[in-house]
């Protein structure tokens, strides 16, 4: 659940829209949750919603964390299906789905789960494809970015991670 901060005195609901915008320092509302959130942000870093404006043609991301939130794995797998439903339908077009790498030194369960949950989604073409995330610069990641350049600009594509996979919904 997120917790919702409190605004600035300075805050007014703008006559032209439903939104709260913060004078003076570029930040609007976030329709779901209600915490502030910057006016160049599409996805509350909050409660991950994006209801908010997106240019046509900007490409959408969404972070989600689940191995380090205490999750079982049957947890991980569910909250994964989950939030691949939920790209789905929102429109997003990138999943970064952090694992960790696991203690083992060999990748934990978790990252298992997520990488054949990524495959089986493929397979199914609920999703277009992913990338492991140490493998940002070989033959799977080149097809996903020959297909939407825009993916080589996000943040989480400037650095090989074995602890994250990459997943692209549209």
């Amino acid at each position: 659940m997120a917790l919702r901060k409190r605004l600035p005195t300075t805050a007014r609901i703008s006559p032209s829209s439903s939104r709260m915008h913060i004078e003076g320092n570029g930040m609007k509302t976030c329709e779901q949750c209600g915490n502030p959130v910057p006016d160049a942000a599409y996805v509350c870093p909050y409660c991950q919603g994006h209801d908010m404006d997106v240019p046509r043609g900007a490409l959408v991301v969404r972070r989600i964390d689940l191995g380090h939130v205490g999750l079982s794995v049957q947890e991980a797998r569910e909250q994964l299906q989950d939030a691949i439903a939920v790209a789905s339908f929102r429109g997003e077009d990138v999943l970064v789905v952090v694992h960790g790498y696991g203690s083992t030194g060999v990748g934990g369960h978790i990252r298992s789960i997520v990488r054949s949950e990524a495959k089986r989604a493929t397979a199914e073409r609920t999703v277009s494809g992913w990338t492991p995330g140490e493998q940002l610069r070989t033959g799977m990641a080149k097809d996903l970015v020959r297909r939407l350049p825009a993916l080589s600009s996000i943040e989480a594509w400037q650095r090989e991670n074995p602890g994250m996979t990459i997943i692209v919904v549209r």
